[in-house]
């Protein structure tokens, strides 16, 4: 049995969000209304650390990238993550804290932004069914 094990992730990709729907209040008192299309890269970085092969204390830090100049990306948001679970016998109990923080001094109207968070609680389940098998040799 391993007491204390690291567990360290790094991630790329690119997401593409079909809208984006941003409502603020008009000048009027209506409020406005627009849609935002981003498909951005993002890279994700996570840490956790597992003791005694059942309990998980970890993060990550998710960054997107905007196209500020048709050739150019700079960082517009980021999703911060924090958990902690404990595993056995299949069973899994966990908390999980999200907060999304914009990373742009302003709010551009070609971009958009994300702001929020809040916790989960939950209880898993996992089983694996296996579905036949290899013969030795």
């Amino acid at each position: 049995m391993i007491w204390l094990a690291f567990i360290f992730a790094l991630e790329a990709g690119f997401q593409s969000t079909s809208e984006l729907m941003f409502t603020a209040p008009g000048w009027d008192g209506g409020s406005l209304r627009a849609g935002y299309q981003i498909e951005s890269p993002y890279v994700t970085l996570e840490a956790a650390g597992e003791l005694f092969d059942f309990l998980q204390v970890g993060g990550s830090a998710q960054v997107f990238f905007a196209d500020t100049l048709g050739w150019q990306y700079a960082p517009y948001d980021a999703h911060f993550v924090f958990f902690f679970q404990a595993s056995r016998y299949g069973f899994t109990v966990r908390w999980h804290h999200l907060c999304i923080h914009p990373l742009q001094s302003e709010d551009r109207p070609d971009v958009g932004f994300l702001l929020g968070g809040g916790d989960t609680i939950s209880l898993r389940y996992e089983t694996k069914i296996p579905v036949g098998r290899r013969r030795a040799k």
